[in-house]
């Protein structure tokens, strides 16, 4: 990402406010309304987040989005898991493995390159 302060906000948050005010006004805002907009500003969040991480796949946004995305996959299928646990148990524990590995990374400190240690 070049350097100077990223301005991906001021042209992205205008786009989805006129998004979520269309489909306010054409599905209503009772259940049905709003489970519309809920779906689509989560489509168009996992599409930016993807096309962010295909941009800068070392940014620090899309690491925590990725986590913020398996977090909310954890807390959505672990009650199905409860209640299905051979159908959804295996997914939901690789998904706890996956989110506790990259919690644990982000805290453990990486020893440094012997190229690095050497320059």
């Amino acid at each position: 990402m070049p350097a100077g302060r990223d301005r991906s906000l001021t042209w992205t948050a205008p786009l989805l406010v006129a998004m979520v005010v269309t489909l306010a006004l054409g599905a209503g805002v009772g259940e049905a309304g709003t489970r519309m907009i809920v779906r689509a500003t989560a489509r168009t969040s996992a599409l930016v987040l993807c096309l962010a991480g295909a941009v800068w796949p070392r940014h620090p946004a899309v690491e925590w989005g990725l986590l913020w995305v398996a977090v909310s996959f954890l807390f959505a299928y672990a009650p199905r898991a409860a209640r299905s646990p051979w159908l959804y148990g295996p997914a939901v524990g690789a998904l706890l493995l996956a989110v506790v590995l990259r919690i644990a990374g982000a805290f453990i400190r990486r020893a440094p390159l012997q190229e690095d240690v050497a320059a």
